[in-house]
């Protein structure tokens, strides 16, 4: 089943969930900041 998973599914996904996981991303971005300092 994960094996059929291909670039192009991901990058379809990351398109259409892009705004939402680059605020994630961002969030964790800054608790990383904050917690490395």
């Amino acid at each position: 089943m994960f094996m059929s998973i291909t670039f192009v599914d991901i990058y379809g996904r990351i398109k259409k969930y892009g705004p939402i996981i680059t605020q994630a991303l961002e969030k964790e971005g800054e608790i990383g900041r904050d917690g490395g300092r």
